[in-house]
């Protein structure tokens, strides 16, 4: 991380705040539009930042509460929550894209894959890896699982569960972007942030979308099939946004 010195906004406090202030004007655009009072917003976050602490960076209860300000019972309470309904289905979305992402490192067997994943109750696993197989998501050779070679779109625009759980890998691709660029020391070099706005015809605009993203996957089979013959590779993301814009943006 740079020195608190070297940021030209005058102190590191200010620096990183001013950043989280930019990231937040995108949720308050979408809750403006959708009417949400702030109080809701605010649930949403405090769920949100319990995931990530608790979830991703598995922490204690305690030091979430810790982070939180609040009590013990408070923040189990937040536990319960978030074990709820509310996030199952993209949860189960997202079980689905890493076991298949497991399964694409090399074949694997159940009990392997069980092994990787020993947080998941067995009929949990079973009916994950039956829904892959089904959708020839992954191929069965004996007792050994496989990635289906001719499989790359892991997005389905009509199920509501897939377009949320392509949002949060949306989402963890431009956060991890900021991270580098922001926050890394010397590291802006290997996140890219670029943007361009430009007058266009619907039909011209749809026609680019098209050819940008068959453009993106084509390069990104190639990248990922030229790694495979070289040790010096780590996983990689490209997320791509492109929309018409209101006249007032």
């Amino acid at each position: 991380m740079a020195p608190m010195s070297e940021h030209p906004h005058g102190s590191f406090l200010n620096y990183k705040q001013r950043i989280l202030y930019s990231l937040f004007r995108s949720v308050c655009r979408i809750s403006l539009r959708l009417s949400m009072p702030l109080a809701q917003i605010t649930d949403l976050f405090q769920m949100a930042y319990f995931h990530e602490a608790r979830q991703v960076k598995g922490l204690g209860l305690s030091k979430v509460a810790s982070l939180f300000g609040k009590s013990l019972r408070t923040v189990s309470n937040l536990h319960h929550r978030y074990r709820g309904d509310f996030f199952a289905p993209e949860q189960e979305v997202q079980l689905r894209r890493e076991l298949a992402l497991k399964i694409e490192e090399s074949p694997i067997n159940h009990q392997e894959l069980a092994d990787a994943f020993p947080q998941i109750k067995d009929v949990e696993l079973a009916t994950a890896v039956d829904d892959l197989l089904r959708e020839k998501r992954i191929l069965q050779d004996g007792d050994r699982y496989r990635r289906n070679p001719e499989d790359h779109d892991f997005f389905n625009e009509t199920d509501i569960s897939a377009r949320v759980d392509g949002l949060n890998r949306q989402m963890d691709i431009v956060a991890e972007a900021v991270w580098k660029r922001f926050f890394e020391e010397n590291s802006p070099s290997t996140a890219t942030a670029r943007s361009y706005v430009f007058q266009g015809t619907p039909e011209d605009f749809g026609a680019m979308q098209e050819a940008l993203t068959t453009f993106i996957r084509d390069q990104a089979i190639t990248v990922d099939d030229a790694a495979q013959n070289t040790s010096d590779s780590s996983r990689c993301a490209v997320t791509l946004a492109a929309t018409p814009l209101e006249n007032n943006e």
